[in-house]
């Protein structure tokens, strides 16, 4: 799709959410005393805390009002909940150290809970859904890692990885637009850790580099690099945030020197990812620079993004605390600069119900113009027509579920696109 060299234009509308102006983020009010051991969000706004037993039980617990109020829905009582996610349909897996039972899932949002059988029953210590009925397991056994794949929503499993290095586990799974497997590897001694790599569907596996290196995150980005967090290093002790490109084999240092514990990446290919010490850091330029972002965060570890580019933090060492960024961290369309031939305007963003768009352009324009709504992915939802002759379209957005969305408008040959919010 050609893009045409212009400007659009969407001024904001802020919601005030009580905190002082200069706060990046917000503290959720998660009222228990538990270990904290992972986050998840879901389409519909819902929250997911994964945690184990300190002064209340361990288990899933869940807001679906936005973080005010939160309910044990999953009672793993002096256990914990080491990972949960969360498949397209909306249905949840969650990993615990329950070693009869180690797997759940939730059909319903969390309101009842079924256990799923694997093939053993040591921890659960990461899940990655595929799709609506592909699984990814990861269980640390008393051998090594142990990595299983589900293509039947968990019914029966395929044993794709292992590693013989005693205490070594998968602690996250990616996996490119092509298809290729990537396993980041965490462990506590010599001669492990590192990011491997399937090209054939989990059948083989080669070291892509780090290799004696605490690795704890992986994402894809829209460009297909695959960011790294790692944590640190048993010859060198420090970690940082490292990068494949796409297209490249070799890892690339990004940030170097910080413990990373996790890493979110959201809708415009910006990289939030925490570390050690209670810290955010953020770079909105694919790695060129880097800031700090910590203002109003308390405490700093498992890192979550939902389908409106909040960022979420929860707590790790055990200290409790839920923060969420006060605003969605894209809340701004796609600007092109160059020759203004035509400027779009409209008057809101995140955008509830109508959608308007008034067009700026010669007094002698005529004709019709084509718009579509679509998603991230490219799905179409909405589209139409317009006349240039009344300088102004509008279309119902009400039933867009809630998410980021791109405005096309057509002119001709060329293409003008911005970014909106269906909160």
């Amino acid at each position: 799709m050609k893009k045409l060299n212009t400007l659009l234009i969407l001024p904001l509308f802020l919601i005030n959410f009580g905190v002082s102006a200069q706060d990046f983020w917000e503290q959720l009010p998660f009222p228990y005393e538990v270990s904290i051991m992972c986050i998840a969000t879901n389409e519909q706004g819902g929250i997911f805390v994964g945690a184990g037993y300190d002064v209340d039980n361990g288990g899933v617990y869940r807001s679906i009002n936005n973080g005010q109020t939160w309910e044990l829905v999953l009672d793993m009582y002096s256990g914990a909940v080491l990972s949960i996610d969360i498949n397209e349909q909306g249905t949840i897996y969650a990993g615990t150290n329950r070693g009869e039972t180690p797997l759940f899932v939730s059909f319903n949002n969390g309101s009842g809970w079924e256990e799923l059988i694997l093939p053993t029953t040591d921890n659960v210590v990461k899940i990655l859904c595929i799709s609506t009925d592909t699984v990814y397991v990861s269980q640390w056994i008393e051998g090594g890692a142990f990595l299983l794949r589900s293509a039947d929503s968990g019914a029966t499993w395929d044993t794709i990885y292992t590693s013989d290095h005693v205490s070594e586990y998968v602690s996250d799974i990616a996996i490119s637009s092509t298809g290729v497997i990537y396993i980041s590897l965490d462990g506590f001694f010599f001669e492990m850790g590192g990011v491997y790599r399937s090209t054939d569907n989990g059948q083989t596996w080669e070291c892509a580099g780090l290799f004696n290196y605490q690795v704890k995150a992986l994402g894809f980005n829209n460009y297909d690099d695959l960011l790294i967090g790692v944590w640190a290093g048993f010859y060198d002790i420090s970690g940082g945030l490292y990068v494949i490109y796409n297209g490249e084999s070799v890892i690339h240092d990004l940030y170097y020197g910080p413990a990373v514990w996790d890493l979110v990446i959201n809708s415009d290919d910006d990289i939030y990812f925490a570390i050690d010490g209670g810290y955010v850091m953020r770079t909105l330029d694919l790695g060129q620079t880097f800031e700090f972002v910590n203002q109003g965060l308390i405490g700093s570890g498992h890192m979550a993004i939902d389908n409106q580019d909040y960022v979420y933090n929860a707590s790790a060492y055990g200290n409790n605390k839920v923060n969420r960024t006060i605003e969605p961290t894209v809340t701004s369309v796609t600007a092109f600069s160059g020759p203004e031939i035509l400027k779009f305007e409209s008057a809101q963003n995140p955008v509830t119900d109508k959608f308007w768009v008034r067009i700026i352009g010669p007094d002698d324009m005529h004709g019709t113009g084509n718009f579509i709504i679509s998603d991230l992915a490219g799905r179409a939802f909405i589209n139409g027509l317009f006349d240039f002759a009344n300088k102004y379209f509008e279309t119902d957005v009400s039933r867009l579920r809630p998410g980021m969305y791109i405005l096309t408008v057509k002119i001709g040959n060329e293409y003008y696109s911005a970014k909106f919010i269906k909160p």
